[in-house]
């Protein structure tokens, strides 16, 4: 009796196994969000606010932190800025202490989430605010043909940040491309580190999603605030300039 008790215990689960394994997965097609917003004038909501208070105001004194100084404002524009100069040569620097080999930097005009930095203090908010994502900077070893491609690519979109490298924009084509000062060669092998974002395709540089990327485990973001501590130790503002990295043609 206890064995065939088993068995009528035990085919029943089988069959609901089976179900389960040969249905289709589901998928979300859609869903709809509500927001609730609270007020501090409203009684019904002091709960909430006491509740949040002490995780609003951490967050609140370490977005305050002032981590470094800007000599002149940075602003966002095409085809070269000062905002994304900073950020491509902040980059490079540190990523340099991984692999001192790399020779480009590259930083994605789109991804710049703010359209301006004034002269002063730069607090830790603000490098949020200018880099809101968690992408991962990678290191891409890639041909000088490929690079002539991004670079044609970055031309086409208005010109993008970069640092280590130049080029004119010519009818949405890049034309006198310099690394390092020296003219592009298509069979030489160059070192890049951009986001982990541009690297698996985006902004449509789909032409980039085969190449093998190298994780290096820092963020875009924590690169942006390590490089202003390292400034504000050696006691340097940022003064980024336009210096003819990305130009029109004439």
């Amino acid at each position: 009796m206890q064995q065939k008790k088993f068995y009528f215990l035990l085919l029943p689960a089988l069959f609901w196994v089976f179900v389960v394994a040969c249905h289709k997965p589901w998928y979300i097609l859609q869903h709809q969000d509500s927001h609730y917003t609270v007020y501090s004038a409203d009684p019904q909501d002091s709960n909430i606010l006491a509740l949040i208070k002490p995780y609003k105001t951490g967050i609140d004194t370490q977005m305050r932190q002032v981590i470094g100084h800007a000599a002149i404002p940075m602003t966002k524009a095409q085809p070269e800025c000062g905002l994304g100069n900073f950020m491509a040569d902040a980059q490079l620097e540190i990523i340099q202490r991984i692999d001192t080999s790399i020779r480009i930097s590259v930083v994605n005009y789109g991804g710049i989430r703010l359209p301006y930095l004034p002269s002063g203090s730069i607090t830790k908010g603000k490098i949020f605010e200018l880099m809101p994502f968690d992408n991962q900077l990678v290191i891409l070893e890639v041909s000088g043909s490929l690079l002539r491609t991004f670079c044609n690519h970055m031309a086409k979109l208005g010109g993008w940040p970069v640092s280590g490298i130049s080029y004119s924009i010519r009818n949405d084509t890049a034309e006198n491309i310099l690394v390092e000062g020296k003219a592009l060669a298509d069979t030489t092998r160059y070192k890049i580190v951009l986001s982990d974002y541009i690297a698996g395709g985006g902004d449509y540089c789909f032409f980039l999603k085969e190449v093998p990327a190298i994780k290096t485990g820092v963020l875009l973001r924590d690169a942006l605030l390590e490089y202003l501590r390292t400034k504000t130790a050696q006691g340097i503002s940022i003064e980024p300039k336009i210096s003819g990295r990305v130009t029109y043609a004439e």
